[in-house]
């Protein structure tokens, strides 16, 4: 020790080196005590996406009516024990639930129906600015609809319409209705595309047959569109472009307060079926209306 005081040059080395290195053992200590690990750091400014939404209301969208039920399915009692809503929640229920991706409208024949029909149905009314309103389908605007759509289940007449343009006016009522034919309770396999209501059975005296290769469980991907009073129905791609024309109608006059319809509406009268457990279904996405009031 006394070689060491009296070497001072190197004593004070010494000294420093020794305090170099208990501060380096003390800053290490600190920064592994107080320090998140680079797994462990979040970045305040990374965003998450929120959950998808899995009903068939978030699947729909704002800008629709659903006409559906209230009261508890019981198939064979007075209205299979229900009443009809033109104005029915959207929760999930056994008329209007999600499947697959999907929003699913069902429809028992027995079911109860609006005022003037014997058609039952669970279906959407197109919103405009807000309420129950009208567009004119007579002008330049062009008006129209899409949806990626399955039909699963026919009911016991086989008939169902899944796409409509409804006119305030009784005299051209249902302007269109694109619907599929089949047999009674079908479930898979071929059906017809078929065009009625206004555009074919008054303006060229009964429906009409679509050329068109259609089955059931299978998506297909439409359009409806009104313009200058001439409606048409275009087949799509997977990118939402016309790839072919379906339907073209002749001019269908003064029908100038119309509105969208989608979903199930069975072409089988409650009267004649009314305890019957064979039911319509048919699931819709990717749903809109251009342009969107």
């Amino acid at each position: 020790m006394e070689n060491l005081l009296n070497n001072r040059p190197f004593f004070r080395w010494h000294l420093l080196v020794s305090a170099t290195l208990i501060f380096c053992l003390l800053a290490c200590s600190k920064e592994d005590s107080d320090t998140p690990t680079e797994e462990e750091t979040e970045d305040p400014t990374e965003i998450t996406d929120p959950p998808a939404d899995d009903t068939a209301a978030g699947i729909i969208g704002d800008g629709w009516k659903l006409n559906g039920y209230t009261g508890t399915l019981s198939v064979g009692s007075t209205n299979n024990g229900l009443s009809y809503a033109d104005n029915a929640s959207t929760v999930e229920s056994h008329f209007f639930f999600e499947k697959d991706g999907y929003a699913a409208f069902k429809t028992y024949p027995g079911n109860p129906t609006s005022g003037g029909s014997s058609n039952p149905r669970t279906e959407l009314r197109e919103l405009i600015s807000g309420g129950s309103n009208y567009w004119n389908g007579n002008t330049s605007i062009q008006r129209s609809m899409k949806m990626r759509v399955k039909i699963e289940n026919l009911p016991p007449s086989g008939k169902l319409a899944f796409m409509q343009i409804h006119e305030q006016d009784d005299t051209y009522d249902d302007i269109i209705r694109v619907q599929v034919q089949g047999s009674v309770g079908q479930s898979s396999g071929n059906v017809d595309l078929r065009i009625l209501g206004y555009v074919t059975e008054d303006l060229l005296g009964s429906g009409q047959t679509i050329n068109f290769s259609m089955e059931l469980d299978t998506e297909y991907y439409f359009e409806l569109a009104m313009q200058n009073g001439i409606v048409r129905l275009f087949n799509l791609n997977d990118s939402g472009n016309r790839i072919q024309t379906l339907f073209v109608s002749d001019d269908v006059g003064n029908a100038d307060n119309n509105y969208f319809k989608a979903g199930c509406y069975l072409q089988s009268t409650s009267s004649s079926h009314f305890d019957s457990n064979i039911y319509g279904q048919v699931l819709i996405k990717d749903l809109s209306v251009n342009p969107d009031d």
